[in-house]
Formats: C-alpha cells, structure tokens, sequence
C-alpha cells in the first residue's frame, strides 16, 4: 500500500513497526516447546510506540504541528463562511428577481385601460401604436376600423391586432380574448363574452 507522505511537523510515525502498532517478534524455544510445536513467532503489541504507531516528536515539531493544524481550521472556517455568503447572496438575487417579475405581472394586469369617450372615440392609443397584452405582455398594434363596420378577418392576422374589451376597457390580445373551445371572444378580466373587440372610431 501506498503511503502519504509525512506532514512537516506532525507526530512521526513510528520505525520499528511502520506505523502497523504490532510486531512479530522471533523467540527462542526449550526443546520440550520445539516437541510440542509452540510457535516460534509471536504477534505483540509495538512497544517502542505503545500500539500506537506514532511517536511524539521534538517539542519544536510538536509546536510547528499544532500551528499548521491551526491554520488549517481556520482556512477550512474561512471557505465555508465564504461559501455560505455566497448562497445568501445568491438566494437574496433570486428573491428579489422573482419579487421584480411579480410586480411586473401585477402591474400589466393593473394597467389602466383605455378610456371610452362619447361617440365610442378610444382614449390615449393612436393607429399604429404598439402596445402591451395586459394579461401575457405580449407586443401588438393598435388599428382602427370605422365605428358600426362589421370586420372580417382571419385569426392569424388577428393575433397581431390589439382588442379592446368593450365593458371593462382593458387591452388584450387575440390569443389571451379568444378561448380554446371557440364561441367568441370573451374579456380575461370582466367576463364579458364578446366584450373584446377591434378599437373603432
């Protein structure tokens, strides 16, 4: 078997028995033992080491020992509370980027929806504005079609369109108004089965 090298300064290990804490020891037998075939080597216990397989060293490697050993506690002290800052950070990082995404979220949903004047004239948004599903975030324009005009189109050039619910007022897209099953559009948010519809003016 291998052995590792010695650390300076700790405890040596000891030479008559190699650090095994026993030796086999020759003994001499009286003719009546040889008769009798007692065994002519014995397995003992070192006694230079005690059974121990190390012997002290000098009082200086022992001094020099336990100043290594020291320095090696408090690196080892030192990496884990390095490593548990890290985590911390980590976990603070993530903590904070999920809370940024909920309010995020909360504020798509919560944003104000576009107020309905007389005449059935939108709010704030203009032909060609590009703006934001308050429910998925998603990207879509704002077209205009003439108030009372009955307006055909397919569902995927639709999904490009920004709706306007016509109870609530809220913006939504095609994917988010339009329900798996079919049967109509219907608002994410008041329920209002046929509310989301093509800004008019």
């Amino acid at each position: 078997m291998k052995r590792e090298p010695e650390v300076a300064g700790m405890p040596r290990t000891c030479e008559v028995c190699g650090g095994t804490r026993r030796v086999r020891r020759q003994i001499k037998r009286s003719w009546w033992e040889t008769v009798l075939q007692r065994p002519s080597v014995v397995d003992e216990l070192c006694g230079a080491c005690g059974g121990v397989g190390v012997v002290r060293g000098t009082p200086e490697e022992e001094e020099a020992f336990e100043r290594q050993r020291q320095t090696r506690r408090e690196e080892q002290e030192r990496k884990a509370a390095a490593e548990g800052e890290r985590k911390a950070a980590a976990e603070r990082a993530r903590r904070e980027e999920e809370i940024k995404r909920r309010e995020a979220a909360v504020a798509r949903r919560a944003a104000p929806a576009a107020s309905v004047g007389a005449g059935g004239a939108a709010g704030p948004y203009r032909d060609g504005d590009q703006v934001s599903c308050g429910k998925c975030g998603r990207t879509v324009s704002v077209k205009y079609y003439p108030a009372g005009q009955q307006v055909f189109a397919t569902f995927d050039a639709v999904k490009a369109l920004a709706l306007k619910c016509q109870g609530c007022g809220r913006v939504v897209c095609a994917t988010c108004a339009m329900p798996p099953g079919g049967g109509g559009s219907v608002c994410p948010w008041c329920r209002a089965v046929g509310g989301p519809y093509f800004f008019t003016r």
